[in-house]
């Protein structure tokens, strides 16, 4: 979920500022489509980003409040599943 808000932020994203916003409703159950996920997984996924304040909805329309940040908790999640520093573990 992280990697594809990601994707479609820099793809398709509008920043104003600071905070990004997509021109479409993008719903969980498209997330889930792109991410191969169940569309609950999804919805608790993005509560938890919405917890720690990363993203937010104002009606329909998504909005991602902090992109850094948001790009830092994607890559410290993947730092924690793959042990890069020694690829002989993988």
């Amino acid at each position: 979920v992280l990697t594809q808000l990601i994707i479609y932020a820099r793809r398709f994203g509008a920043t104003s500022q600071n905070i990004i916003t997509f021109d479409w409703h993008l719903t969980h159950q498209q997330l889930a489509s792109q991410t191969g996920l169940a569309r609950e997984s999804v919805t608790k996924e993005v509560k938890k980003l919405q917890n720690k304040g990363l993203v937010g909805y104002s009606g329909k329309k998504l909005f991602i409040y902090d992109f850094p940040k948001l790009e830092e908790e994607c890559f410290s999640y993947l730092n924690k599943k793959l042990p890069l520093d020694n690829p002989k573990e993988l």
